[in-house]
């Protein structure tokens, strides 16, 4: 295998890194991904939330119904 000089060498990182698809750009793509699905996780989270509420409000109401009778 050749020996490549240094120069070469930082050249090659930096286009792996700074490159149209380099690490960089990746990076930026990536964490985009993740904000939006926190986002998504949470919007999830609060309708659930929401649902278990609402069952336990009308499991309430029944056994409230149910015992008073």
């Amino acid at each position: 295998m050749e020996s490549q000089t240094l120069e070469a060498r930082v050249d090659a990182l930096e286009h792996i890194v700074n490159g149209e698809n380099g690490i960089l750009v990746r990076l930026d793509k990536l964490t985009g991904e993740v904000s939006e699905l926190r986002h998504e996780m949470r919007n999830e989270f609060v309708a659930v939330r929401r649902e278990m509420r609402d069952e336990f409000a009308a499991v309430r109401v029944e056994m409230r119904d149910e015992f008073a009778a």
